[in-house]
């Protein structure tokens, strides 16, 4: 598997509700919000921490993402991110 680094600024949108997704991140350093958007409401579920993967439904069930995940620091969010396999892995 591929991996990289992507940096983030804050308030920076790193995918939104029902954007196609093969995407498994780690939180490297940061703090990102796992929010969903309704019109111009806004209802945050979690903050990530480092550490943390997201993205883990879409990455295994290849779905569209559930929800939008922001950058909520000042300094970048800094991530790894591994692209689905595929072959057999990818079916499941």
């Amino acid at each position: 598997m591929e991996s990289y680094l992507v940096e983030l600024k804050e308030n920076q949108v790193l995918c939104r509700e029902g954007d196609p997704s093969s995407e498994l991140y780690l939180l490297h350093s940061g703090k990102l919000l796992i929010c969903v958007v309704n019109g111009t409401q806004v209802k945050a579920l979690a903050v990530i921490h480092p550490g943390e993967f997201i993205g883990e439904l879409s990455f295994f069930d290849g779905k569209p993402r559930s929800t939008h995940i922001i950058a909520i620091e000042k300094r970048a969010a800094i991530l790894l991110r591994y692209p689905l396999p595929k072959g057999p892995l990818a079916s499941f």
